[in-house]
């Protein structure tokens, strides 16, 4: 899901995106198991993005949160976590 109709986009080119699905590792995430104990190969996935951009530019700065959990004990008791990154987005 994005959404990009912010009332200033015609001064700062803005969208925002939303994902939710299953992710599954092929073993165990070692980061996962030093920041929790545990961990499991099967989780809930989630990301959070946020895109800024000169209007009409090919360039955009994006910023995301992805997010592996265990879904409130779905996929377990321990598990997941957060990685934040930031980065440059070229369209053509």
């Amino acid at each position: 899901m994005c959404f990009h109709a912010f009332p200033w986009r015609e001064r700062l080119a803005t969208s925002v995106a939303f994902g939710a699905g299953p992710s599954h590792a092929t073993r165990v995430p070692a980061a996962e198991v030093r920041l929790d104990g545990s961990s499991k190969r099967s989780m809930l996935y989630w990301q959070l993005e946020l895109e800024l951009a000169q209007p009409g530019s090919d360039w955009a700065t994006l910023f995301r949160l992805h997010h592996r959990s265990t879904a409130y004990g779905v996929f377990g008791k321990q598990g997941g976590g957060n990685v934040r990154t930031a980065g440059l987005r070229y369209r053509y």
